[in-house]
């Protein structure tokens, strides 16, 4: 597939009228090409060619599967001001830039009616877009730790539809997380413990990769109280038998996928290494194998970390 051409939709089957503060559907009719909506000609008055063009020409369209539906959450050449072109080209690196292009596509067809609610979506990112109602406004919005609202766009015209799928326009782009998680646990700093034993382990990767995975993250008093006994990362002489222990330890912290905590249930969890983690909900809050989750859906590149005040089964 040539990236030059988008693979979605060659017919809109929809009309757009001028920005709402209240997002509503656009009445059906005959409708020009892709080509024409997109730059604002005919009966279209937004032109979203800067948005089409960066989608087109990214690998994003390569995830998207042929046969499939997708609704875009698109932004008009109009609303690119402040978090528009120059942050797109200037502040983000061709893989920061294609997470932000793919937070901005959603699988399914969602119409206006489905966000008509408070909810949630996983996008293509695999990072989950946000809904809120206010006062008849429709906001898309992202989400930090602890359900921190992060970022957020206004739906200003809605349902436009293509034949693979509908887009809305909101009034500016949305941020989502674009580090990956061991960036987001250097730069917290309070994880360096943890980090040196993923690094004595040859685990880099997995917090660096495409994932995704959760992670439950000791804090550095955590962890040195749980293996400070037995393990320096100043001081560490290559023992394979510290090695293996620090192996055992680590991978009851990873979990494949992404799990929220409105995810979070009483049972068991299965981590990447196979083993079950015993999960319950204790004095108002969830404990995993014993350790209490302090900060909860920090959102990554490649995952989900949630901190812990202690080593899981330790």
């Amino acid at each position: 597939m040539k990236k030059t051409t988008l693979v979605l939709p060659l017919v809109l089957l929809a009309s757009c009228s001028g920005a709402r503060n209240a997002a509503q559907p656009v009445n059906v009719q005959a409708a020009p090409d892709f080509a024409t909506v997109v730059e604002g000609r005919g009966k279209a008055e937004g032109s979203f060619s800067w948005f089409a063009n960066a989608l087109t020409n990214s690998h994003v369209v390569d995830r998207m599967q042929k046969g499939r539906e997708y609704t875009l959450i698109a932004v008009r050449d109009r609303d690119l001001g402040g978090l528009g072109t120059t942050y797109f080209q200037d502040g983000l690196s061709q893989e920061e830039l294609e997470t932000v292009l793919a937070f901005h596509v959603l699988p399914g067809r969602i119409t206006s009616a489905d966000l008509a609610r408070e909810t949630s979506f996983e996008t293509l990112s695999g990072q989950q877009l946000f809904v809120s109602n206010w006062g008849g406004d429709v906001e898309v919005y992202t989400r930090g730790a602890n359900g921190t609202r992060t970022s957020s766009a206004t739906i200003v015209e809605s349902d436009l539809q293509f034949d693979y799928g509908v887009v809305h326009f909101v009034d500016h782009p949305l941020v989502p997380a674009t580090d990956d998680m061991r960036t987001i646990l250097e730069e917290a700093g309070d994880f360096s413990w943890f980090l040196a034993a993923v690094d004595v382990v040859g685990g880099q990767e997995l917090l660096t990769g495409d994932g995704p995975f959760t992670l439950f993250a000791p804090t550095d008093a955590a962890f040195r109280n749980e293996v400070g006994s037995w393990f320096d990362p100043e001081d560490w002489d290559g023992s394979p038998s510290v090695k293996a222990r620090l192996l055992d330890v680590l991978q009851r912290h990873l979990f494949p996928g992404r799990v929220y905590s409105n995810d979070f249930a009483t049972g068991t969890m299965t981590s990447v290494g196979g083993g079950r983690v015993d999960v319950e909900f204790r004095s108002r809050t969830f404990n995993f194998g014993g350790a209490r989750v302090t900060r909860s859906d920090i959102e990554t590149r490649n995952g989900i970390v949630h901190v812990v005040d202690r080593v899981i089964g330790g």
